[in-house]
């Protein structure tokens, strides 16, 4: 029976193979313009593009990340050998040459802003310039009480006999009269308290203020770059020109390691190139070895991969065009689309191969007639899945699914297109369509399979039914379907010595050890300094949250409350400044002290009770190494959202998921209904992740199966068909999550697309399976012919999903635990599909096809045990 569509598809489909010169020059054209767009593409070394944007969290650590200079950052841990003594002037004197040579290249001059290897002085010239000098403002209704206190006769003299006491003390007489010269009431301790763990550490006579490990034998350095860590062209020469710096300070013995924002940045952007280069590498020679084992000729893999090759380019052009960066997931995505695009070459290739003995002429034209729907019907359902993942929140997931949307569709034209061409050439077909060779044909076929699998259904379908259902019973367990992964360090490549080492620093470090982020948005700088001082209240007055932090360091610590400056001002009125001044001075004149070495402290006291405007930003501007902690960088603050972060420094350590669900819920509960304030950091956003991901999947799944079912019902117009279409995707589902659960393996950011991807992959099988079987069944064909027919298609299913197999497999070679997992759950995925498919599918298709009875057929019972070998040469 003559199918008429199948004319009118040949007429389309098959016009490369009735004009392959004029295919291969459009093909080559479109492939040079191509290539010459993928030039412009870029690597983005930061996990920004990782975050979800419907996360505040991840929201606020992207823009602290790129806004903020306290993000830009690397940092030198210097370390003494482990046989070598404690001797901490030798990291400093290693820490002072390689200054020097910061100092003495000029690259670094306009692009590095600070270095440091102890606490700034910066701290105690603010606090002593223009805090001190603006006492009254900084202290609350208390520290006032306490203050004017502090002011009343008998209290100066108590202090200055304390003084001459102390000063007759043997050997500490010296110290104590220069701290009593600056401040001999001891005004400044009122207020100390309140400024930054910084502040505190150059005060300390112990350590002179060196970023030093709690054992002594290491030595932090901090560069401050000019430029954000998302700068790879910066990032490479700051990365370059400071490890030939600290060559030429000679270490001598001292071991240097680098770690911060742009170390972590570096290796990063390095690993995701190498990985695009490894699995797109692994990928094409396990995929070539495969058709080497398969076809008996050298060139079928070069040939099938043409328009992949079309394809996969395609995709990076457009992303590039588009101008977005590369990121872990669309570095592999190549590997991905090798598999996933030669499916098509493979399923074209086959049924050539089996039509070129009954079609002499015009076999190219044929096949592309017989299976071009099915093929664009598969197509679409891949596409759906890719298209799916768009409406991730998480924009590397969107890049990558454009990259697999284009690419796929390209793999198609091209397979369409490129394919036909190629074969009319290299099988010897002239331009009438008449061929001489079939260059082919296989080492091994798998028809085996397909007749093992229809002989022995009896036994296969009972058996998958059997695991499907134990499959349904385990998920059902409690303990949940899924778990996910909420650490954020499985999304960077392992091993990583700068993450590694930035563990180390925030263990062994003081002052650098677990902390979380508040980032504070307001309409001006005054308000953003009452958020400030509102947010501090808000931890000093929660039980729970004081257990969880045991210090904040921000615009609280450093600026008065601009809210309460009018209390401020009235409460000061109720002191007599020349009063306080009579008072000082009759009690420095009953004392051992000279008068005249007070005269500016008397000064200072008048001013004290009279202050006038309270120090602002623009006062803490004018120390940039103290505003660029907390302040975002000049440029960044344009407009009239003013930002600014607070450090929240932890009491424990946040080394379990339960811990760090506690903590976040535990500031985010104090810090409620506070417009302006978000928490983040990198653990808070780990933690959010875990619930993004179920959102994802949970919204991401179903719309993907829709998609695919529908797709499905559209194009076979029949609900038994896309009922039975659909059995590997079902099945092959059940076997991966129960797979899943039982082997633990949870899903994050990344190895969450593959469960979408799958809906659309798994179905293809089922797709290609029912399409053959539609195809006989609209032709009439008997038993004896679906079997051929399914043969050729079994044969392309078990090689496109070993090919599929192949390409996720390649993820594995990659860096990142995330995307290693990501191809192990599609690898488990493929094979559970594809077993189901050949295991359950083939036979029910069998089953169910009409044997006419005016045609002699071998029996269900009995197939024909030659019928994959009757095609031999």
């Amino acid at each position: 029976m003559n199918d008429p569509s199948v004319h009118d598809a040949s007429h389309w489909f098959g016009w490369p193979a009735r004009r392959p010169r004029l295919a291969l020059c459009l093909t080559a054209a479109f492939f040079l313009i191509a290539i010459a767009s993928i030039t412009r593409l870029s690597s983005d070394g930061s996990l920004a593009a990782m975050f979800p944007e419907n996360q505040p969290s991840a929201r606020a650590l992207a823009v602290i990340s790129s806004q903020f200079p306290a993000a830009d950052s690397l940092w030198l841990v210097v370390t003494l050998p482990p046989d070598a003594p404690d001797d901490r002037e030798r990291l400093v004197a290693y820490a002072q040459r390689f200054e020097s040579e910061i100092a003495a290249d000029k690259w670094f001059a306009g692009n590095v802003t600070s270095i440091a290897y102890r606490s700034t002085p910066e701290a105690e010239r603010f606090f002593r310039d223009v805090a001190l000098p603006h006492l009254w403002l900084y202290l609350d209704e208390r520290g006032r009480a306490d203050l004017q206190a502090r002011l009343e006769p008998e209290a100066i003299t108590t202090a200055l006999q304390r003084a001459e006491r102390a000063a007759a003390t043997p050997g500490a007489a010296g110290v104590m009269m220069q701290s009593f010269l600056y401040d001999p009431l001891q005004l400044r301790e009122l207020v100390q308290s309140r400024f930054t763990q910084e502040l505190a550490a150059a005060a300390s006579d112990a350590t002179e203020g060196l970023f030093l490990s709690r054992d002594g034998r290491s030595l932090l350095i901090q560069i401050g770059g000019a430029k954000s860590a998302g700068d790879m062209a910066f990032v490479h020469r700051l990365m370059q020109a400071t490890r030939s710096a600290s060559t030429r300070a000679e270490p001598g013995g001292l071991s240097v390691g680098y770690t911060g924002a742009y170390a972590i940045a570096n290796t990063a952007e390095r690993s995701i190139r190498s990985d695009m280069i490894r699995s797109i590498t692994g990928s094409l020679i396990m995929l070539q070895c495969l058709f080497l084992l398969t076809y008996r000729w050298l060139w079928a893999f070069p040939i099938a991969f043409a328009p992949v090759a079309v394809g996969v380019t395609t995709g990076f052009a457009v992303i590039a065009w588009l101008g977005w960066p590369l990121s872990p997931p669309t570095a592999v995505i190549g590997a991905i689309l090798a598999g996933l695009g030669l499916d098509y070459a493979i399923h074209y290739m086959s049924h050539y191969h089996a039509a070129a003995d009954r079609h002499g002429r015009t076999v190219a034209s044929h096949v592309a007639g017989t299976l071009g729907l099915t093929l664009v019907m598969a197509c679409l359902t891949s596409v759906a899945a890719f298209a799916v993942v768009a409406l991730s929140d998480v924009p590397a997931l969107r890049h990558f699914s454009v990259i697999g949307v284009v690419g796929l569709m390209a793999s198609l034209v091209g397979t369409f297109v490129l394919l036909p061409a190629v074969l009319v050439f290299a099988a010897g077909v002239s331009r009438d369509g008449q061929t001489d060779r079939s260059p082919l044909q296989t080492r091994w076929r798998f028809d085996g399979i397909l007749l093992s699998a229809i002989r022995w259904r009896r036994v296969g379908v009972p058996v998958m039914v059997a695991l499907a259902l134990a499959a349904a019973a385990l998920l059902a367990l409690p303990g949940g379907v899924v778990r996910f992964n909420d650490d954020l360090a499985v999304m960077h490549p392992k091993p990583n010595a700068p993450l590694a080492l930035q563990e180390q620093v925030t263990r062994d470090f003081p002052n650098h050890g677990d902390a979380l982020l508040l980032l504070l948005e307001a309409d001006s700088d005054s308000d953003l300094v009452a958020l400030a001082h509102q947010t501090s209240r808000r931890l000093m007055d929660s039980p729970a949250a004081q257990r969880a932090v045991a210090s904040s360091a921000g615009l609280h610590s450093l600026l008065p409350d601009p809210l309460t400056h009018a209390a401020s001002l009235l409460s000061a009125q109720q002191i007599d400044p020349d009063r306080v001044v009579r008072d000082f001075g009759a009690a420095v004149a009953d004392s051992a002290f000279s008068p005249e070495a007070f005269t500016a402290y008397r000064e200072y006291l008048r001013d004290l009770v009279r202050p006038g405007d309270a120090p602002g930003m623009e006062a803490l501007r004018q120390f940039p190494d103290l505003a660029g902690a907390l302040l975002p960088h000049a440029e960044a603050n344009t407009g009239t959202n003013s930002r600014a972060i607070t450090v929240l420094f932890l009491r424990e350590a946040m080394t379990t998921s339960q811990g760090r669900a506690d903590t976040v819920n535990t500031l985010r509960l104090a810090l409620n209904d506070l417009p302006g304030v978000t928490l983040t950091g990198m653990s808070v956003v780990g933690h959010d992740v875990g619930g993004a991901v179920a959102g994802d999947l949970a919204q991401l799944a179903p719309i993907a199966a829709a998609f695919v079912g529908l797709l499905l019902l559209l194009g076979f117009r029949s609900l038994r068909d896309t009922a039975m279409a659909l059995v590997p995707l079902v099945v092959g589902m059940l076997l991966l999550l129960a797979w899943m659960k039982l082997v633990d393996v949870r899903l994050n950011m990344v190895n969450l697309v593959s469960i979408p991807l799958l809906v659309g992959l798994g179905v293809d099988d089922g797709v290609f399976t029912i399409g053959t079987a539609r195809s006989c069944r609209k032709r009439g064909l008997p038993k004896a012919e679906l079997l051929r027919e399914l043969a050729a298609s079994c044969h392309a299913v078990t090689i496109t999903s070993a090919t599929t197999l192949l390409a996720f497999g390649s993820l594995m070679l990659t860096s990142t635990p995330a995307i290693r997992s990501m191809g192990q759950v599609l690898a488990v995925g493929v094979v559970a599909c594809w077993a189901a498919t050949v295991l359950l599918l083939v036979p029910l298709a069998y089953a169910l096809h009409p044997n006419p009875t005016s045609l002699s057929n071998p029996t269900p019972d009995d197939p024909p045990a030659n019928t994959g070998k009757e095609r031999q040469p």
